[in-house]
């Protein structure tokens, strides 16, 4: 919440204070990673499209001047290229990254709501725990009991 909106709630100013040196942080990391994964993946999308208009126009310029075999040349390699970014995007995952991140920043801003209404409760302790719970995840396939 912006410095100016918080004045006109000076019952919460230890809620703020908490919240700016706790949650918000955290959500920073997780909203500029969401962020770049995105770009990164409309990036990749806007490469594709591109390669995909490059090859078939100069496929059609293939078919207009037949005699040009060299033609078919720069056809194979323009098309080779975008298959190859295309291979690289889906290494990569931006998306799969983009969808990761995002949610765990808006669990993180959820968090900074309930802290601030104080529905249920919630000291600085747990909050931290529920943070940490969200960016490190435990292994639902672990298993704490002993045979």
């Amino acid at each position: 919440m912006a410095k100016e909106a918080q004045a006109d709630y000076p019952a919460l100013n230890k809620r703020f204070e908490a919240l700016d040196a706790l949650v918000l942080p955290a959500f920073t990391v997780h909203d500029e990673r969401a962020i770049r994964a995105q770009r990164t993946h409309r990036r990749y999308h806007v490469v594709l499209i591109a390669g995909a208009l490059a090859t078939s126009v100069i496929a059609a310029l293939q078919a207009v001047f037949e005699s040009a075999t060299w033609i078919g040349l720069i056809v194979t390699l323009v098309g080779g290229l975008t298959a190859v970014t295309a291979n690289q995007q889906r290494r990569e995952g931006p998306l799969a990254r983009y969808l990761a991140e995002r949610g765990k920043a808006e669990r993180i801003r959820s968090l900074y709501f309930k802290y601030l209404s104080g529905v249920p409760p919630i000291d600085n302790l747990e909050l931290e725990a529920k943070i940490a719970d969200i960016e490190y995840p435990r292994s639902a396939t672990k298993s704490t009991a002993k045979p």
